[in-house]
């Protein structure tokens, strides 16, 4: 890891996200002040024996920090400063070695093994991600003073449920959670709670809330993308302004009539990665609907018809992925792209190499996954004709090419059982159970 590192190359300080260090105690200040005078006067071009010797810090310490600096954070911007406050967790504790539990009652020597059990099973982590969502376990709280306290209603039914699944996916009595003293049932619980408390509107809806008027959310949870550059992601907000507004209007007679403005609404556009407003909007009306955030409509309130009467006459609506042909089109696309520009090496080629050296190509299966999420389709009994959103056919391709990976030899090809189950893990029918009744009606 050096300076040549082209991440490295083009550090902007000044779009880093900061943090409130005068507000931290003598100590701590002291040291995060010195963690930036180091990065400022790396990023400013100075040798790294000259970083040492004015800071004392460390130049592997150093690109430990730059490193975590640039990572995204979950608010869509680099963690930036943040990165500097001491005991700070960039990313999620990963366990890598296998779980061998030590201690009397057999509890010890097992952190980080739920995660690395949900990721071996994704069964058995969409399977509580469903629980959650089907308010199978309520969040309660029982503290306001101080730190917020929580406790789960219905957690030991949905505990005994979360091991007849294990034991269904052929865990036994030496793996894990069976080898542990509490079956893992406080490390479930935690990960409900980080599940249920992951934003408002999960841990209200947790909570027993039915209805959470204008917060939009995604049935897969999914958060924000992250803004790595300018430009990369924008937010929308719409802001109500606190003023009081009165148009005064002559009549013919020069009589005066005053009209007051109830409410008047600031939309802007923000670039996440910079905080920079792109583009602003004023709506003078009690409240906001969707068609105050329609840029069309944005430019007939402002008396811009030519660009409207140019550009915007015919509205173009956009469809999924409707027949064997389009999936036949879109996996053609695995094979016709290779990484890096130049190399042999397509999409395809990088996970079954021996197989595609033999002449497997996933255009080949286009009928096979076609049927496979009609049969879902069909199965869910879902509204309308069956439209594959392009989400849903990445996530199974993905599944079945990571599925392959281990079985790579020559000559192999997918089964249909594995297609079948890469389309019921994708969550095509989750998503439009979701959204089926607009597309029901559209």
């Amino acid at each position: 890891m050096n300076r040549r590192r082209p991440e490295f190359q083009a550090i902007d300080l000044a779009t880093w996200p900061t943090v409130a260090y005068t507000e931290f105690d003598h100590e701590a200040r002291r040291t995060f002040e010195a963690r930036m005078q180091a990065l400022g006067r790396y990023t400013r071009g100075e040798s790294l024996k000259q970083v040492e010797q004015c800071t004392g810090v460390d130049r592997r310490q150093l690109y430990r920090w730059l490193e975590c600096a640039l990572s995204p954070h979950l608010d869509g911007r680099p963690f930036g400063f943040r990165a500097l406050v001491s005991y700070l967790r960039v990313t999620e504790y990963v366990r890598l070695s296998p779980v061998r539990v030590h201690g009397e009652r057999g509890s010890c020597g097992a952190a980080g093994a739920l995660s690395q059990l949900f990721e071996r099973y994704p069964i058995l982590a969409a399977w509580l991600l469903l629980q959650v969502k089907h308010h199978r376990v309520l969040l309660e709280q029982t503290n306001t003073d101080g730190r917020l306290r929580t406790r789960l209603r219905g957690l030991q039914p949905l505990h005994d449920e979360f091991l007849r699944h294990c034991r269904a996916v052929g865990l036994t009595a030496v793996n894990y959670p069976f080898n542990t003293a509490g079956r893992a049932i406080r490390s479930l619980s935690q990960r409900l709670k980080e599940e249920m408390l992951r934003s408002f509107g999960a841990a209200a809806r947790s909570a027993g809330a039915s209805h959470l008027k204008g917060l939009p959310h995604r049935a897969d949870g999914v958060g924000s993308p992250a803004a790595t550059r300018p430009f990369h992601v924008v937010e929308f907000d719409g802001h109500r302004l606190d003023i009081r507004l009165e148009v005064v209007v002559r009549d013919p007679l020069g009589f005066e009539h005053e009209f007051e403005m109830e409410r008047v609404w600031l939309l802007v556009i923000i670039d996440v990665c910079t905080r920079v407003v792109l583009a602003y909007h004023l709506v003078l009306a009690r409240e906001v609907v969707r068609r105050s955030c329609s840029q069309k409509t944005s430019l007939q309130i402002a008396h811009k018809t030519q660009i409207v009467a140019r550009l915007m006459v015919e509205e173009m609506s956009f469809s999924g992925i409707r027949n064997a042909q389009d999936i036949a089109t879109c996996m053609n696309g695995y094979d016709q792209t290779a990484y890096p520009d130049g190399t042999p090496w397509s999409f395809t080629r990088f996970y079954v190499t021996q197989a595609f050296d033999a002449g497997y190509r996933p255009l080949d299966d286009a009928g096979l996954l076609w049927q496979a999420f009609e049969a879902a389709h069909h199965k869910a009994s879902l509204p309308g004709k069956l439209e594959i959103p392009i989400e849903s056919f990445v996530r199974a391709i993905e599944i079945v090419l990571k599925e392959s990976e281990l079985k790579d030899a020559p000559g192999y090809c997918p089964e249909a059982a594995l297609w079948t189950y890469a389309v019921h893990h994708c969550g095509y029918v989750q998503s439009r159970h979701a959204t089926g009744r607009t597309l029901a009606t559209a």
